[in-house]
């Protein structure tokens, strides 16, 4: 990768030093953004923005995230589906009711979207929705040994999720 290569990100979360996470629309890779530059920006969780990227400088870190951000300009946002962040999109699917498969909602936002967005991008986003509180998140594992969830499914209101849902997800 070329220094200050510029790719779309989505903004996952802010850490309490100030720094920032994101992810590589296309590839699903995470981004660093230091706490000078998210300062900077103004950046919240579900931002969609235009980041410089170099490989990260941090040896030890660069395995699970390969990319630094040097600059981050935030995207101008559009009227109506086109301008919604995924992460927006997602959280208001979800709001809207239901039971979701990644895949389910993958193809929910490219039915309205043109944003590069991978199944990957949308397993992240999910799973950081489910961490700060927005929706359940329901797996199924085949055996003890599996590590990895063979299906998820994501609700915002699990109380009200019916099994009937998740079979239909399912099949």
């Amino acid at each position: 990768m070329d220094d200050n290569t510029l790719a779309s990100l989505t903004i996952t979360n802010l850490i309490e030093s100030g720094a920032a996470f994101a992810i590589r629309h296309g590839s699903g890779d995470t981004c660093y953004i230091p706490a000078s530059v998210a300062f900077t920006s103004g950046l919240k969780a579900g931002d969609v923005v235009t980041a410089a990227l170099v490989p990260n400088p941090n040896d030890l870190a660069r395995e699970r995230t390969p990319f630094m951000a040097r600059y981050v300009a935030p995207l101008a946002k559009e009227d109506g589906a086109q301008g919604t962040a995924p992460i927006d999109f997602i959280r208001l699917a979800l709001k809207e009711g239901g039971v979701w498969t990644p895949e389910m909602m993958l193809a929910h936002f490219k039915g309205s979207h043109d944003d590069p967005i991978t199944i990957d991008d949308v397993r992240r986003l999910l799973g950081s929705l489910f961490q700060e509180g927005a929706c359940a998140r329901f797996t199924m594992l085949r055996g003890p040994r599996q590590l990895t969830p063979s299906r998820e499914w994501f609700t915002a209101y699990p109380d009200r999720a019916d099994v009937d849902e998740f079979d239909e997800v399912a099949q």
